[in-house]
């Protein structure tokens, strides 16, 4: 559990900075948070599972909700401390065989439509020349690793996956 990780994702999400939560990696686990559960999660709601979830791998802990989620074990938005427990018996902080592995993340419909959402939200698409380098968050968005745009393709593919629902 990383203390420095923590420090920053609270520091962040204190300050509501969404493009750092997004850089730490933790953007798809707000995001589906907030989505699961009807009631509005408040800031400082959002606070307390940073500071009890932020040393954490983001990935391990979105693994963690989706799973509580798909399996009924949370009637209500599980706390922080339930994630945590939930977290704790995976052991090694594996995915649970709740949350099966679905081909390219960075092409998978929850992945595009963060994409859309940040799209929305007036990130820039990357407009680099030449090769580049592209790191892939947590939540599965490729970023240019010089302008830190998101990655063409997988902007127009977000575009066009919602072209299709809308026909």
């Amino acid at each position: 559990m990383s203390v420095d990780r923590r420090d920053q994702l609270v520091k962040a999400v204190h300050a509501s900075d969404w493009h750092t939560i997004d850089a730490l990696g933790w953007h798809a686990f707000f995001a589906d948070l907030a989505a699961f559960w009807p009631r509005k999660l408040t800031s400082d709601h959002a606070l307390a599972y940073a500071r009890v979830l932020g040393g954490h791998d983001p990935v391990m802990v979105t693994a963690a909700l989706a799973a509580l989620a798909e399996t009924g074990q949370a009637e209500y938005r599980p706390g922080p401390a339930q994630l945590a427990a939930a977290i704790a018996r995976t052991g090694t902080g594996a995915k649970t065989n709740a949350t099966p592995k679905v081909g390219r993340p960075d092409q998978h419909p929850i992945t595009l439509g963060r994409v859309r959402d940040l799209l929305g939200d007036g990130h820039q698409i990357c407009g680099c020349v030449g090769p580049r380098q592209f790191n892939q968050n947590a939540g599965g968005v490729m970023r240019c690793a010089k302008c830190h745009g998101i990655e063409q393709g997988q902007a127009d593919n977000a575009l066009e996956q919602l072209d299709e629902e809308a026909a």
